[in-house]
């Protein structure tokens, strides 16, 4: 997620664990918090977030995330929908 978003959850960027993490554009230092994960027809449940200086739109994990789902995207329409198994 962009570090905005830690902000705006109320996260002191600083007093997470700091790490390195891949993206398109590279390797890039992050860093993780908590954060409780809210998805209109699914239970909201907590996941570690990693929050990034360089990122200027929220990245979607797979193997953190995604895995967990069935996913399905409409490129024509631009949406996409999630699942359970």
């Amino acid at each position: 997620m962009p570090v905005k978003f830690a902000e705006l959850l109320g996260h002191n960027l600083g007093k997470g664990a700091s790490r390195t993490v891949i993206t398109g554009g590279g390797a890039v230092t992050a860093w993780r918090h908590t954060a409780v994960l809210s998805i209109e027809g699914f239970p909201d449940r907590e996941a570690v977030v990693d929050f990034v200086p360089t990122l200027k739109t929220p990245l979607i994990g797979v193997q953190s995330f995604l895995s967990d789902f069935v996913l399905t995207i409409d490129y024509p329409a631009k949406s996409f929908t999630l699942a359970c198994p």
